[in-house]
């Protein structure tokens, strides 16, 4: 595992530009007998300092986060750099700007480094919920937000802390799994499968869950060709096909690599049972990192690839994988 990559926040021009201009302003209104201080250590200049955050700058300030991140405080902020920021969100719309800036920022000031050594432990913070795990790989402390992991921790701002993400979080959308697969057009066969196995209400419940959906184009492959057929497939069938695909509990892609053993290998049961093969994808541009997994049946003629992952929803995560698994 590779050593995580340290982001340094650095005083650029326009902080000694600010500076300057914020003595002389001390020193002007001294004379009249009032004192306006400027303090260039609050959270939105630590950030403007750092020109690798100008794309989530940009969406603090249509959203006017800035200006709440001048505040007292504390606060914790997950900041995506420019290179994983989707332009699509924090460049679009002011509602889903605003929706997503905020997801950012949390009250209060969270020290990721006195966590608990655990997957997926829950964190609430202005009506938001977080799943976070810290954990050790090799010769590093992994810390994660919904799956996403932080490639610099705790950075001090006067008014909080600043933790920057190699993706932009995505809220959770969903109550329910049923929730985000029934949203899926992709998905709508294995959605098909699961109501006509007497599914649904297990994957609607209060337990939690992992899903590796089969998109269509899987589910058409294994058989399963229309909404019609699958609705008239005997029940008891359907229930070994989807119960293949379930796990128990939550489970990011970052989860997976984070427990992976020195082979890039790891596994997963499934609620019937079966035992399915996980492997790491080494990523190609950077030394000893990883770009995902794949998962495997034991019957499948090779590595299933993972075309959407990490789909929230309150009682678990939505995977959707490009071929049925078979044991």
């Amino acid at each position: 595992m590779r050593t995580e990559k340290k982001y340094f926040f650095t005083l650029n021009l326009r902080s000694a530009f600010l500076y300057i201009l914020s003595s002389l302003v001390l020193a002007s209104c001294t004379k009249s007998g009032t004192t306006i201080k400027v303090d260039n250590n609050r959270i939105t200049y630590v950030l403007l300092d750092n020109f690798n955050l100008s794309i989530f700058n940009t969406a603090l300030k249509r959203s006017g986060g800035d200006i709440l991140l001048k505040q007292d405080g504390p606060f914790t902020v997950l900041a995506p750099t420019n290179a994983a920021a989707n332009s699509s969100i924090l460049t679009g719309d002011v509602t889903t700007v605003t929706r997503y800036s905020y997801y950012h920022i949390l009250d209060g000031a969270l020290d990721i480094n006195k966590l608990p050594l655990k997957f997926n432990q829950d964190v609430s913070s202005r009506g938001n919920k977080f799943l976070v795990t810290r954990w050790i790989k090799g010769v590093d402390t992994v810390v994660t937000f919904n799956g996403v992991r932080v490639i610099s921790k705790n950075v001090k701002a006067s008014n909080g802390l600043i933790n920057v993400l190699a993706k932009v979080l995505i809220p959770y959308n969903y109550s329910t799994l049923g929730d985000a697969l029934a949203d899926d057009q992709t998905m709508t066969l294995f959605y098909q499968a699961v109501v006509s196995a007497g599914m649904l209400p297990t994957i609607n419940g209060t337990s939690n869950y992992t899903i590796f959906a089969p998109n269509n184009a899987a589910m058409i492959n294994a058989g399963y060709t229309t909404l019609d057929q699958i609705s008239k497939t005997a029940p008891a069938v359907l229930q070994r096909l989807v119960k293949a695909h379930i796990a128990t509990d939550r489970h990011f892609v970052y989860d997976y690599i984070l427990i992976a053993d020195a082979t890039n290998i790891t596994s997963q049961t499934m609620l019937d049972g079966t035992v399915n093969t996980i492997t790491l994808k080494q990523n190609s541009t950077v030394a000893g990192g990883y770009s995902g997994i794949w998962i495997r049946g034991n019957l499948n003629g090779g590595n299933i690839e993972i075309d959407k992952s990490d789909i929230i929803a309150g009682n678990g995560i939505l995977h959707s994988i490009q071929e049925t698994l078979k044991n």
